[in-house]
């Protein structure tokens, strides 16, 4: 079986979003680890969805509505 590499396409919001927690965590609660943590944890899942997508190009959330598509 081929192996088909694929791109994770993120709305704004996402960005947006996680780069408000990040902030929150490191300047009102002053946990730098912890948000350092929550990237690698993010990136994490993110790399790990693109090893295994779904069979569908719509997936996850209306929030962080996100394609998939197949390149070659």
């Amino acid at each position: 079986m081929k192996h088909q590499n694929y791109r994770l396409r993120f709305l704004p919001i996402f960005e947006d979003d996680l780069n408000a927690i990040v902030d929150y965590i490191v300047n009102t609660l002053k946990n730098a680890d912890a948000a350092n943590r929550l990237i690698d944890d993010v990136e994490y899942a993110i790399l790990k969805r693109l090893e295994t997508p779904p069979k569908s190009t719509l997936c996850f959330s209306m929030k962080y509505h996100a394609t998939l598509r197949g390149m070659k």
